[in-house]
């Protein structure tokens, strides 16, 4: 009786550790992306940098992307693939990562130069 009990006991803590994450990254479409996202917060290695603030990136839906971060003002290609954006025609900015999409709020990581980069953005 009392093995059954641990066993049952155990069946249970099982079950419930296997439930859906819900913090989990949802699928994301390259349609989510398209508007204009404004820098809110940003960190350089992990140190929070004031100097992007209003920093800003705007992804049409012709697969181009334009940015007040980037070495020109014209719209680059970018490519999406399973949360990542691969920019073409930049020497600072190559990639961007999505770490979260929801709503109206974008986190993406980044390699600047030397700098690994987290944007935190808001939708406009």
């Amino acid at each position: 009786m009392r093995i059954s009990v641990i066993f049952m006991l155990f069946m249970l803590f099982f079950i419930i550790g296997c439930k859906p994450d819900g913090n989990a990254l949802k699928e994301i479409t390259q349609e989510d992306l398209v508007g204009e996202w404004e820098i809110y917060h940003a960190t350089r290695n992990g140190n929070v940098t004031k100097s992007l603030e209003k920093g800003n990136f705007v992804f049409q839906a012709d697969n181009l992307v334009t940015s007040n971060l980037f070495s020109s003002p014209n719209s680059l290609n970018f490519t999406y693939n399973k949360a990542n954006i691969k920019i073409e025609g930049d020497p600072n900015i190559t990639f961007l990562k999505i770490q979260k999409l929801q709503k109206d709020t974008l986190v993406l990581s980044s390699k600047m130069k030397v700098f690994d980069m987290e944007f935190y953005l808001v939708k406009k």
